[in-house]
């Protein structure tokens, strides 16, 4: 997801500097793994 060292800007009403394991993409990814039934579900 990111290079080493590099910096995460979130783009919304505002601009933030945002941790890898903040971001939207990481959570959904996290959640899906944790729990693949929950999202299988709906298939």
């Amino acid at each position: 997801m990111t290079l080493p060292n590099s910096q995460l800007f979130e783009f919304n009403e505002i601009i933030e500097e945002k941790h890898y394991e903040e971001t939207e993409h990481f959570t959904v990814l996290e959640q899906f793994l944790n729990t693949p039934e929950a999202f299988t579900r709906f298939l």
